[in-house]
């Protein structure tokens, strides 16, 4: 089942010690994006940004 492309705004947020989801995988999602799209590294993060990271993740907005 092919997935479908998004109309919405969309912040990517990877770390870079993250073992669930690689590089090249944060890389490519943006290519499913039909909007404003912003992708941030955060070196020494790993899979679970919000948790591990809440004043680092908040401060990343949507993009405009």
């Amino acid at each position: 089942m092919p997935a479908d492309r998004t109309q919405v705004p969309t912040p990517y947020i990877w770390g870079d010690q993250d073992l669930a989801v690689r590089r090249t995988a944060a890389e490519g999602t943006g290519k499913w994006v039909d909007a404003p799209y912003r992708s941030e590294d955060l070196p020494g993060a790993g899979h679970w940004l919000p948790d591990a990271n809440r004043p680092t993740s908040r401060r990343c907005p949507c993009p405009t």
